[in-house]
């Protein structure tokens, strides 16, 4: 029999995205291990005490830090990234002039993506995104036409079937 899980993907996304907002609102880089670590150590009193424990115990212990850290580090990722998304953009320019400029961008350093702080980044860093955006927009504009494409062809064959 199923039992009901008592904490969800939607309260430790919630618990994340606190510990995302703090850490914007003091303008520092949203490293994904640092926020891991301390999301996990919030719920360390949840395992049982490894000093007293079994060696039995201890395997039990060491496998839900495992999957409890390895699951909470992939949404860490995943709630960064997803900030940059442009729904997640404020209303407000960041500065006078600029309409789409964000405050964050999601960059890779040491093989690993973290938000960091517009006014942190390298102009190389900057550089690659834009160029990243342009690729984006031409490879969606692709898109959009092959699939308008794709409709005509359908309606042209609909409309041949009909004749």
């Amino acid at each position: 029999m199923f039992t009901p899980l008592r904490y969800t993907e939607e309260q430790l996304r919630l618990e994340i995205n606190a510990v995302l907002d703090n850490r914007q609102q003091r303008r520092e880089v949203l490293q994904p291990i640092w926020i891991t670590v301390e999301i996990c150590q919030q719920h360390r009193t949840g395992l049982a005490d490894e000093k007293s424990a079994s060696e039995d115990q201890q395997q039990h212990i060491a496998f839900w830090e495992y999957g409890g850290y390895t699951i909470t580090r992939k949404l860490v990722t995943r709630c960064i990234n997803e900030r940059e998304k442009p729904d997640k953009v404020a209303d407000v320019p960041f500065l006078p002039g600029f309409e789409y400029l964000q405050h964050y961008y999601v960059t890779k350093r040491n093989g690993v993506d973290i938000g960091v702080p517009i006014e942190e980044c390298t102009d190389e860093e900057l550089l690659a995104k834009a160029a990243l955006y342009r690729a984006q927009a031409s490879r969606l504009i692709a898109h959009a036409n092959e699939i308008e494409r794709y409709v005509d062809l359908r309606r042209a064959r609909k409309a041949a079937v009909s004749e």
